[in-house]
């Protein structure tokens, strides 16, 4: 009986995984040079309007998607909504972040949360395990899930653009 009650349960875990997943990969520039470590952008990248948060103020970065259809998007990398689970918040329900002053930049990806990762590095004996698809995936996904802590509560938010674009 355990283990047919736990089975959605890890359905659902797989989709949220699968689905937070595509949208990371789906949800990115059109440049495909910009990628975990290099924060997203550069000298000339352009920003957004400044947000108040009841944490504080942030700015993020402009994304234009490769789809001709596709109008930019305001994108806001590593946005903080709780304070880190360590010490003696592990294991605890989240409390509020602390506050901050100044405008911070939202423009690097955040720590994901701890987690196994599956091994494709010998394809051939991944494909065994999974569909090349799914290889092929898990290729283009793992640098975004190397950089794992406990500290991981952080939002990347992308919301329409609104309001004239400003290069820097």
């Amino acid at each position: 009986m355990a283990a047919v009650a736990r089975a959605p349960r890890m359905r659902t875990c797989f989709a949220f995984f699968w689905w937070s997943a595509w949208l990371t990969l789906c949800g990115g520039p059109a440049d495909r040079s910009w990628g975990p470590g290099q924060g997203g952008a550069s000298a000339s990248a352009i920003i957004t309007r400044v947000v108040r948060t009841k944490y504080g103020d942030l700015t993020g970065t402009i994304v234009t998607p490769s789809g001709r259809f596709l109008d930019a998007v305001e994108v806001y990398r590593g946005v903080p909504y709780a304070a880190p689970p360590v010490g003696t918040l592990r294991f605890m329900p989240p409390v509020s972040g602390a506050l901050w002053t100044g405008v911070k930049m939202a423009d690097r990806f955040a720590p994901v949360c701890p987690q196994k990762l599956p091994d494709v590095d010998d394809e051939e004996a991944a494909v065994r395990r999974m569909s090349k698809g799914r290889v092929e995936f898990l290729k283009r996904l793992l640098p975004y899930l190397r950089n794992q802590s406990e500290d991981c509560l952080y939002l990347n938010i992308y919301a329409p653009t609104q309001g004239k674009i400003h290069a820097i």
